[in-house]
């Protein structure tokens, strides 16, 4: 058969027993020893750390909270699993009691009113934690073989010590185990983000690589094409100011030969015939129709050296564009840059204090529960030295087997002593206050 134990409450030492019927029903709280078998319960340990379900010895059937909220009732049933945990709780050697199907209430033994309802018994229930009243939801674990009389269970209690010691150093090494195996995996955890980091990194360097060499080639394609239109410019100009000069040239030899003609015409006076009439005319329209080629010709290079000037105005705003564009693409690249470095310290600072505080904190509870060993070991070592305490009371009280001390005559059991001697004095007042 499995150990039982009392599952005794830390406030007025009442212990948890199975009420099958009357009022209340289910699971009560009462003073210890008026139920027997009822008050006692064997604990199964679960698949996790610190999980246990609590059988009746009486019933058969297992401690069951029905709900999750304040006033939930308790009763007895299907197995249901239990979470153990110190935290948060006051006493030495308590614990807090929560299904693990209901995390968030703690089993409550109504508020640490003493059993006095009901036949001194008190229904139990469900409550969410208080850390005002933290006395409300903690409990002992006794050992229901182990009797009330320190000297007569010496033995019995020294070995549950042991026991009790060597079950404690054991769950103390398995959190330590699991410490250590949470630390490796922090630390595994860290350095694959670490990792991460660096190739987001550096695919982000590379994209800045990529993106700059992108940009070298648009700025040379472009002043390449600012060379070759300047050099279009300046062929164009030129042949522009030979065709102009060219024209100017022909227009001043007709001018000339117009003159020479008029000139011709006035000396020969009207010895002119029809015939050259005509032919001075046709000679005349001739003129003046290369004078308008000429003229429209002219317009036309004005036109291109116009359309010309505007072009390179639009290229030298396109170079200052992409040369604007190519300082912000800079200053992207060194803030992104900045925000990496400043991510990658941040990650590594934050991780590192994670994992420190975690550490930290269960370097305290551990040290909190080896402490509450020692207390406990002192303890029952103090008990085991303890005097007999009733002999000392008797003789404490002035009784003598039943008669007054030093007296043959019998009497209540206790000293009397002679009364005072009588002081003749007279009263002279009465004084009020």
């Amino acid at each position: 058969m499995s150990k039982a134990f009392y599952i005794t409450s830390v406030s007025n030492g009442l212990v948890l027993a199975h009420q099958p019927s009357g009022k209340p029903s289910g699971v009560a709280v009462e003073n210890k020893g008026d139920g027997g078998d009822r008050e006692k319960w064997t604990i199964e340990a679960g698949d996790q750390p610190n999980v246990i379900a609590l059988k009746n010895v009486s019933s058969g059937e297992y401690l069951h909270a029905n709900g999750g909220t304040n006033w939930s009732t308790v009763g007895t049933g299907a197995k249901q699993w239990w979470k153990i945990s110190d935290d948060n709780v006051t006493a030495p050697g308590a614990c807090g009691l929560s299904p693990v199907e209901y995390p968030n209430v703690f089993l409550n033994h109504f508020q640490g009113k003493p059993a006095r309802q009901f036949k001194d018994q008190i229904k139990v229930h469900m409550w969410k934690w208080e850390s005002s009243y933290p006395y409300w939801f903690s409990w002992y674990f006794l050992d229901a073989d182990v009797t009330c009389n320190p000297l007569a269970s010496s033995t019995t209690e020294g070995s549950t010590s042991s026991a009790d010691v060597e079950a404690k150093l054991k769950a103390l090494e398995e959190r330590e185990s699991a410490l250590a195996k949470q630390e490796t995996d922090l630390s595994a955890e860290r350095d694959e983000k670490t990792k991460a980091l660096e190739e987001r990194d550096n695919a982000l360097q590379q994209k800045d690589t990529d993106r700059s060499a992108e940009w070298d080639e648009k700025m040379k394609t472009l002043k390449e094409r600012e060379a070759s239109s300047a050099q279009e410019e300046e062929e164009r100009t030129a042949s522009y100011d030979k065709k102009l000069k060219e024209l100017q040239d022909r227009e001043a030899a007709l001018a000339k030969r117009d003159e020479e003609l008029n000139a011709s015409k006035g000396g020969s006076g009207k010895g002119s015939t029809p015939t050259d009439d005509d032919a001075q005319a046709k000679r005349e329209s001739d003129i003046q129709r290369k004078l308008d080629d000429l003229s429209s010709t002219e317009q036309k290079l004005v036109s291109d050296r116009a359309a010309l000037e505007t072009s390179k105005r639009d290229v030298m705003a396109r170079e200052k564009e992409l040369r604007q564009r190519q300082k912000e693409f800079e200053d992207q690249k060194a803030l992104a840059k900045q925000e990496a470095a400043k991510k990658s310290s941040q990650s590594g600072q934050n991780g590192e204090a994670e994992s420190k505080s975690a550490l930290e904190k269960k370097q305290q509870h551990n040290a909190a529960l080896e402490q509450r060993l020692a207390k406990l070991e002192d303890r029952f070592a103090q008990m085991k030295k303890s005097p007999d305490v009733a002999s000392d009371k008797s003789k404490a009280n002035g009784k003598v087997n039943g008669k007054a001390n030093g007296s043959e005559s019998p009497g209540c059991g206790y000293k009397h002593y002679k009364p005072p001697r009588k002081l003749n004095k007279r009263v002279i007042g009465i004084v009020y206050q």
